[in-house]
């Protein structure tokens, strides 16, 4: 068992702060896991990448829609 430091006001507090971290490690890697999925567009003007990322706009926006739900 874990004990409880001087600064905390008892054991239920550290048990509540290892979840929050916990929760927040998740959450870090759900949204890492969604980043690598993302297309990266290519082309060798600025006209080309930005005609890329338009064909990939459907995915980016699910992207941000996943992030913004997981984030919440």
């Amino acid at each position: 068992m874990t004990q409880a430091s001087e600064t905390t006001d008892g054991p239920g507090e550290v048990d509540n702060e290892r979840l929050v971290f916990f929760s927040d490690a998740v959450v870090a890697i759900a949204l890492t896991l969604l980043a690598l999925e993302l297309p990266v567009p290519h082309g060798s003007s600025d006209n080309e990448v930005w005609r890329a990322f338009r064909e990939h706009l459907p995915d980016y926006a699910m992207f941000l829609l996943s992030f913004a739900v997981i984030a919440a």
